[in-house]
């Protein structure tokens, strides 16, 4: 076994990855399409008859605020 090896630098591309900090324009980007306040009830008549194929009466606000966490906030 050789004690004496000598360093030798990684090829180009071969080293530690460099962990990345968001920058202050990347912060500016996720603030700027955050959304600014909380979700509205929504106010249609879609019930689920006939020719209303949605049921956007029986949604809860816990079901909407979830999806507008997952949809907006991304």
């Amino acid at each position: 076994m050789e004690l004496n090896k000598a360093i030798e630098p990684c090829a180009v591309g071969q080293g530690r990855k460099k962990l990345r900090q968001q920058s202050n324009r990347e912060i500016m980007k996720i603030a700027r399409h955050r959304p600014k306040h909380l979700p509205t009830f929504p106010t249609c008549a879609h019930n689920g008859k006939p020719g209303f194929p949605y049921f956007c009466s029986t949604l809860r606000m816990s079901q909407i605020k979830r999806f507008h966490q997952l949809h907006l906030c991304s």
